[in-house]
């Protein structure tokens, strides 16, 4: 039943294990049959600098402005769907165009074939044009941090030599992309769920309550009513349901759940409480988890050398898989409305009891990082390739040191793991939401096909 989720190595069995499986060959279970594939041979030049610059200040956006994991990560994918589109005329011989793929959008501009367009330059005003958009009620910072990224890759380009009429075609087909951007982010619901009344969560014993140390209001309760990108429908992948039924009894399965995470905080070694830190991606501590990936693509752009057609590619398929991930997961999360481990150990074991990290204020069924994490891995582990050598160094900024991986697969089962590490959820919400993240992954792969 659990297929790639037994890649965590959290499976209930285990739990007479004095903790997690580690997780040492960084290859996990069995990745579902997807239609991402290695990257085409480069087309374009080296390098994407105004992507890496874009998403870079994206980060640092998401992170000041506090938005949540789910509204992150659809920043991060439109941003990268425009990417995508103001360069994809130079790349259509092996990619193929998002317009008429994704749910709700027509045709993308194109141009004619014999027209001379600095791609860079196209890519980076369509970023600054969506960006624009979606940070307009943001604070003067944050917009003002947009426009010197967008100015100092204009300038660079004009460095470079790129002559002024070719710079004016590019900037026109860039804005004409981010324009049909802005358009379509603008029907997806997002402004009707911010209009919606206060979330009042259900009671219960089961049911979910604000949690310690914070004891803040529910994070994005109506996430689920967002149109999905490529997803047929917010709940067409829902998590299986739990495989472990709700129960107080101390003997019950459910308790020992409970247990296990308590059990574990209390020999929690360094290494451990390294990873529980390095993959917290708390809002206002970070630019979410979602930006944590992007900011694992944006070192392999480099590591990889990938050209500019390989890199929005990569760009894109990461960012609209965990876009729809997401909103997969978050819709689930207000239907089952799990109670977190933290209010049932307090409860139950031990009222003084805390978590290492901050338990997030929302529903535990099924881990978000679980469904987001390995459903990247799925797309981009046949791209990247199942061996990739590489160093995160995305959490040094914080204070926190970098972590060496094996592959794509070895970080998201990490990224997994880490929850458990932190204390903020069952073994069975990682084991699941893993499950969830290979069906998220393998619809969206699917419905949306970037190469050719």
């Amino acid at each position: 039943m659990l297929g790639a989720a037994a890649a965590v190595g959290l499976s209930t069995a285990s739990l007479a294990l004095p903790g997690p499986r580690a997780f040492a060959s960084g290859e996990g279970g069995a990745t579902p049959a997807t239609r991402t594939k290695a990257l085409a041979p480069p087309l374009l030049g080296p390098g994407a600098p105004a992507q890496q610059a874009w998403f870079d200040a994206v980060y640092a956006g998401v992170m000041a402005e506090n938005w949540s994991p789910p509204a992150g990560a659809r920043v991060y994918a439109l941003i990268a769907i425009a990417s995508y589109q103001a360069v994809w005329p130079g790349m259509r011989s092996q990619y193929r165009t998002l317009g008429r793929q994704l749910n709700g959008i027509g045709a993308f501009p194109d141009l004619g074939r014999r027209d001379t367009v600095d791609w860079s330059a196209s890519a980076n005003k369509a970023m600054a044009v969506v960006a624009e958009a979606l940070f307009a009620g943001a604070s003067a910072a944050s917009q003002a941090r947009n426009a010197a990224t967008y100015q100092a890759q204009l300038d660079a380009r004009i460095a470079a030599g790129i002559s002024s009429d070719v710079l004016a075609r590019s900037e026109a087909f860039g804005k004409a992309v981010g324009d049909v951007v802005v358009a379509y982010q603008a029907t997806d619901g997002f402004t009707a769920i911010r209009a919606m009344p206060a979330y009042v969560p259900p009671v219960g014993p089961d049911k979910w309550q604000s949690t310690p140390p914070n004891f803040r209001v529910a994070v994005e309760p109506y996430w689920g009513m967002l149109r999905p990108l490529a997803l047929a429908s917010s709940d067409a992948c829902p998590p299986l349901p739990m495989p472990i039924p709700f129960s107080e009894d101390p003997t019950s399965a459910f308790f020992a759940q409970a247990k296990f995470v308590y059990d574990r905080s209390q020999i929690l070694n360094d290494n451990e409480r390294h990873i529980a830190t390095f993959w917290t991606d708390n809002p206002l501590l970070t630019g979410t988890p979602a930006g944590h990936w992007m900011q694992i693509i944006n070192q392999l752009v480099d590591l990889m050398g990938l050209s500019l057609d390989q890199a929005v590619a990569t760009y894109a398929a990461a960012a609209i898989v965990l876009s729809d991930a997401f909103l997969a997961t978050w819709q689930a999360k207000y239907v089952i409305n799990l109670v977190r481990p933290v209010t049932y150990v307090r409860r139950l074991i031990d009222p003084a009891w805390n978590t290492f990290i901050n338990t997030p204020q929302f529903p535990e069924y099924a881990s978000g990082h679980s469904v987001t994490s390995n459903a990247v891995a799925n797309v981009l582990t046949p791209m990247l390739g199942r061996t990739l050598y590489f160093v995160d160094r995305s959490t040094v900024p914080r204070g926190i040191p970098e972590r060496w991986f094996t592959s794509i697969r070895a970080a998201a089962n990490e990224a997994m793991q880490s929850r458990v590490f932190g204390g903020i959820h069952y073994p069975m919400g990682i084991e699941m939401g893993a499950e969830q993240g290979d069906r998220v992954s393998a619809m969206v792969t699917e419905r949306v096909r970037i190469q050719k």
